[in-house]
C-alpha cells in the first residue's frame, strides 16, 4: 500500500509452473483503474495466457447472467493451476469483491498481490490480516538523489553534477518527499547545461512544486506536479496528448496507429517528415513521463497506456478546451463537438443527447454495443473512425456498408467479436489512406482495389485465395499489409512478379507460411513478420520459398506457435544467409499459453539485438 507516486513493487517476470496445462508456467500483471467492466476485463487478460476462456464464453453466447459465466469460466481455468496474479492500482472493496470471488480456495499455494493507495482496499485484499499488509516507504534521501541524478544526466554519479545547481537540486529533491513519479516527471523538465538561464529556470521549477509533497504526499499534490509538465510542453505535444481523450481509461494505444491518426488530425503540419515529427512528439511524451510504455524492443516503445492522473487531467483539459467531447449514457454536451468519443460499454440502448451537431464531428471513437452506433451515418464531415464494438454471438455480421457516405474518411480502425461485411461499394471511400479491421471479413470486395490513396491495410479472413492476392496487389500505394489467414491454405500462396510494388512491411499470420515469393514480388519490402504453428508447418516448411528474392529486406520477425528450440534454431538457420543480413527476431510461443517462452535462442537474440541496436547508434 501506498500514496500515488511512491514505488510499489509490480512482478512481471516471476514465472510459477502450473499443473494441469502441461507444466507451463504462467504470470499475469493486470491494472485497475477506476472505471471498466470487471468481468469481461478478467476474462481479457486471462485469455492472454490460455485462449478457451474466450472461446467458452463465445459458445456461450456472450454471458447474460450478468457475470456468472465469467466467475464460473475463470473458476474452471484455475483450479488445478498455481499462478501468481499481480494487480496493480485496485481502487476499491467492490472491485476486489469482484476478482476474490473468480479465484477458487485450494491447495496449490497461489498468490495475488495487490498494489493501492487506498487503508480500507488494502485492509480487504488481506483479509484484515494486518501482517499481510506493507506499506510502501518513500526513497531516502541518498536514493532520491540517485535517483534524480540518473533521470536529469544518465548517471547517479554526483561527480557528474554541475556545482551551481546543487543546492537547487537539493531543495527540489526534498520537495518531492520521496517519491519517485514526481522525480522522473520532474527531471524531464530540467535543462542540464551549466549556465545563469538554466539556474533560474531550475529555481522556477523548484518554487512551483507544492511544498506539502514532503509532508502530506496526496493524489492532489501529484496532480500539481503533473500540470505543471503539462504547462512546459510545446502547443504541438500537448496536442497530441490531448488526443488521449478519446480513449477509455486503461486503453493500450498502439503507436503507430497514434502516428497515423496525429498525421491525419493535422498535428504534425504540412512536409514530407509529418511521420518523423510524430514519432518525435510520442517519444518526448515517454521521456516527459506523461505516457507509460506497455510493449518495448530494441526499437523503442511500441504501445503505451496513461497514469489515471495524466488521464483525469487530460480528461479536464480536452472538456474545458472542447477538444475532445466525451459522451456516456447520461452526460449532456455542447453542441458544437469536433472530435467525439463515445463510451457506452456494456449498454444496449446508450443514445448520443439531442442537440449535437453530428455533421461538424471530424474524429469520433466509439466502445459499446454495435446498435448503438447508428448514429455514425449522420458524421458526413467524419476524416477518422475509431470503433470498438461488440454484439451477441448469434447476430449477423456487422454490415459497413452505410459508411460509403462518408467520403471524407481518412483512417478508419474496427475491432468487433464477429465478422465484419466490408462495404461492395469501398471505392467511394476515395480519400482513405489507412484500413485496420480486429476481426474476421466475410470476404475481400473487390471494388477494394480502386482505392488509390490506401497505404496501409489490416485485415483478417477465414480462408485467402488467389483472387484475394490479386485484389490486394492492385493498391498502388500499399506499403504496409498486415494479413492474418485463419485456415490452412489449400495450395502454395504466390506473389508473382511485378506485385506489390511499393510494399515496405508485411505481417503475415497463419497456420503455416506456405508463401513463395518469385523475383520481382516486393522489391521495396524491408519488413517480414511471420506468425505459424510449427507442428502444421513441418509439412510445409518453416521457411517461405523465395525470401532471397526480398533484396532490400531490413528486418524479419517470427512467432513461431508450439515450437521448441530445434524449430527455433532451424528458421534461424535457414533465414540468417539471406544476401541482405537481415536482423532477425524470433520468438517461440506455446499453443495453449500466448506468453513467449524463454529459450537459449530467445536470449541469443536479445543479446543480438542489443547489440546490433549499438552498432547502428555508432
Amino acid at each position: 500500500m501506498g500514496c500515488v507516486g511512491r514505488l510499489k513493487p509490480a512482478v512481471t517476470g516471476s514465472r510459477l509452473p502450473c499443473s494441469g496445462h502441461r507444466g507451463r508456467q504462467s504470470c499475469q500483471g493486470v491494472h485497475f483503474g477506476p472505471e471498466g467492466g470487471v468481468f469481461s476485463f478478467l476474462v481479457d487478460k486471462f485469455s492472454m495466457v490460455c485462449q478457451w476462456p474466450r472461446d467458452a464464453l463465445r459458445c456461450r453466447g456472450g454471458d447474460p447472467g450478468g457475470g456468472r459465466w465469467y466467475l464460473i469460466i475463470i473458476d474452471d481455468l484455475w483450479s488445478t493451476c498455481r499462478y501468481l496474479i499481480i494487480i496493480d492500482d485496485l481502487w476499491s472493496t467492490s472491485v476486489w469483491d469482484i476478482i476474490r470471488r473468480a479465484f477458487p480456495d485450494g491447495d496449490c499455494h497461489s498468490r495475488i498481490m495487490t498494489t493501492t493507495q487506498f487503508e480500507d482496499v488494502a485492509s480487504a485484499c488481506c483479509s484484515y490480516q494486518s501482517i499481510y499488509k506493507f506499506e510502501m516507504e518513500p526513497l531516502k534521501y541518498d536514493q532520491s538523489q540517485r535517483l534524480f541524478f540518473r533521470m536529469v544526466f544518465g548517471s547517479g554519479d554526483k561527480v557528474a553534477f554541475p556545482g551551481c545547481l546543487r543546492e537547487v537540486s537539493s531543495e527540489i529533491i526534498q520537495k518531492c518527499g520521496g517519491l519517485p513519479l514526481s522525480m522522473v516527471n520532474i527531471a524531464s523538465l530540467l535543462p542540464t547545461e551549466e549556465s545563469e538561464r538554466n539556474l533560474q529556470q531550475w529555481k522556477d521549477i523548484r518554487d512551483s512544486l507544492p511544498s506539502t509533497l514532503r509532508t502530506n504526499p496526496t493524489s492532489e499534490g501529484m496532480a500539481k506536479v503533473i500540470n505543471l509538465i503539462y504547462n512546459n510542453l510545446s502547443p504541438e505535444v500537448k496536442t497530441c496528448l490531448l488526443y488521449f481523450a478519446l480513449y477509455p481509461e486503461g486503453y493500450t494505444s498502439n503507436k503507430d496507429d497514434l502516428v497515423k491518426q496525429w498525421i491525419t488530425e493535422g498535428f504534425t503540419g504540412e512536409g514530407e517528415e509529418k511521420e518523423d515529427t510524430a514519432r518525435g512528439y510520442f517519444d518526448e511524451l515517454v521521456s516527459r513521463g506523461m505516457i507509460q510504455a506497455v510493449d518495448i524492443n530494441y526499437c523503442g516503445v511500441l504501445s503505451c497506456t496513461l497514469h489515471h492522473m495524466v488521464h483525469d487531467l487530460i480528461m479536464k483539459k480536452s472538456m474545458e478546451g472542447n477538444f475532445v467531447v466525451g459522451v456516456d449514457n447520461f452526460q449532456s454536451l455542447p453542441n458544437k463537438v469536433r472530435r467525439l468519443s463515445v463510451k457506452f460499454g456494456g449498454a444496449r440502448s446508450g443514445r448520443i443527447p439531442t442537440g449535437i451537431t453530428l455533421y461538424e464531428v471530424r474524429s469520433l471513437a466509439f466502445f459499446g454495443f454495435y446498435g448503438c452506433a447508428d448514429f455514425i451515418e449522420e458524421c458526413k464531415l467524419l476524416r477518422i473512425l475509431i470503433l470498438h464494438v461488440w454484439a451477441d454471438q448469434d447476430e449477423d455480421p456487422f454490415d459497413l456498408s452505410g459508411i460509403t457516405t462518408l467520403l471524407p474518411l481518412r483512417y478508419v480502425k474496427i475491432a468487433c467479436n464477429i465478422p465484419i461485411k466490408l462495404p461492395d461499394k469501398i471505392q467511394d471511400l476515395q480519400y482513405l489512406e489507412t484500413l485496420e479491421v480486429d476481426a474476421t471479413v466475410v470476404a475481400i470486395p473487390s471494388a477494394i482495389r480502386k482505392l488509390s490513396r490506401l497505404a496501409s491495410l489490416k485485415i483478417a479472413v477465414r480462408e485467402l485465395l488467389r483472387q484475394d492476392i490479386c485484389i490486394l496487389q492492385a493498391l498502388p500505394a500499399l506499403s504496409a499489409l498486415s494479413l492474418h489467414v485463419w485456415t490452412t491454405p489449400v495450395e502454395m500462396i504466390v506473389f508473382d512478379k511485378g506485385e506489390f510494388l511499393v510494399l515496405k512491411c508485411f505481417k503475415f499470420r497463419c497456420p503455416v507460411p506456405w508463401l513463395k515469393f518469385e523475383a520481382g514480388s516486393m522489391p521495396d519490402l524491408e519488413s517480414l513478420n511471420l506468425c505459424f504453428n510449427a507442428h502444421q508447418a513441418d509439412q510445409h516448411g518453416i521457411v517461405p520459398i523465395g525470401m532471397e528474392h526480398l533484396s532490400g529486406l531490413k528486418e524479419i520477425t517470427a512467432h513461431i506457435w508450439g515450437s521448441d528450440t530445434d524449430v527455433g534454431s532451424t528458421f534461424r538457420s535457414a533465414v540468417s544467409n539471406h544476401p541482405s543480413n537481415p536482423r532477425i527476431n524470433l520468438r517461440l510461443v506455446d499453443p495453449i499459453f500466448h506468453g513467449a517462452v524463454t529459450t537459449s535462442v530467445g536470449t541469443i537474440k536479445v543479446e543480438d539485438e542489443k547489440k546490433q541496436a549499438a552498432d547502428n547508434k555508432y
